[in-house]
């Protein structure tokens, strides 16, 4: 069964017929850090998951809001912070480039959201 082509057997799918898959840039983790506290490693986990979860051709701040519109602030804020845990030299300097081209001669901002792809 694939719900992508339209065909579906069985409606509503069961958990085990679904596969979630996560989507984002290709950036190589080069920090980690490990706690003698497993709840700190828990919390450095879901740091990690929500830092690359942000990183999808540009830098973004809320995938699921507006933020996910070229939104650049938190990335600027959090910068040092992603640099310490991921790779961060190709994304930046690739995302940097894709906002200057987007941006035209008169610098208008650009959507990074599916619709303006």
């Amino acid at each position: 069964m694939t719900l992508l082509s339209g065909s579906v057997d069985v409606w509503p799918p069961s958990l085990d017929m679904l596969e979630a898959v996560a989507v984002r840039s290709s950036v190589a983790q080069t920090g980690s850090v490990a706690f003698a506290d497993e709840l700190a490693n828990k919390i450095q986990r879901n740091v990690l998951w929500g830092q690359a979860d942000n990183l999808m051709m540009v830098p973004t701040g809320c995938d699921q809001r507006s933020e996910r519109q070229g939104w650049t602030g938190d990335s600027g804020v959090t910068a040092d912070e992603v640099s310490l845990n991921f790779d961060m030299g190709g994304f930046c300097e690739d995302s940097s480039q894709a906002s200057l081209s987007a941006s035209g001669a008169v610098g208008l901002a650009w959507d990074s959201s599916w619709a303006a792809v």
